[in-house]
């Protein structure tokens, strides 16, 4: 049920962002002439989590805000919010403002040929 043309743009924004992190890469290996590690390239998240602060270090504890309410869980998962809203999208009617730009620029076409053809006529005859 997914969108051929969706599945095809967003395979074509990977490509684009593969080559682009190509050319960040050789960037950086140009910059400090040497390659990139492999982990590296395919991870940029530290392995493990940074020390934890000492304790009577004022910022060893983040302070906290006290909730009365519990948060509620999502009532969908956000790729049945999407197609929901792409459907929607899809379903709904032509916007009025873009039918009138058509028949803006349509009515100062017809005025335009229309004045051409009179001067040209004017000046022929």
């Amino acid at each position: 049920m997914a969108d051929p043309n969706r599945i095809r743009r967003l395979r074509a924004q990977r490509e684009l962002i593969a080559e682009h992190l190509a050319w960040l890469d050789a960037e950086i290996e140009q910059a400090t002439g040497s390659a990139l590690a492999p982990d590296a390239e395919s991870e940029n998240l530290p392995a493990s989590p940074p020390p934890v602060a000492a304790a009577n270090s004022p910022l060893a504890t983040p302070p906290r805000a006290e909730t009365t309410t519990p948060v509620a869980a999502p009532a969908k998962a956000s790729d049945e919010l999407l197609e929901e809203l792409v459907q929607e999208y899809e379903a709904a009617d032509k916007p009025l403002s873009k039918t009138g730009c058509w028949v803006i620029f349509s009515t100062i076409v017809a005025v335009v040929v229309g004045a051409a053809v009179i001067v040209i006529y004017a000046i022929y005859s």
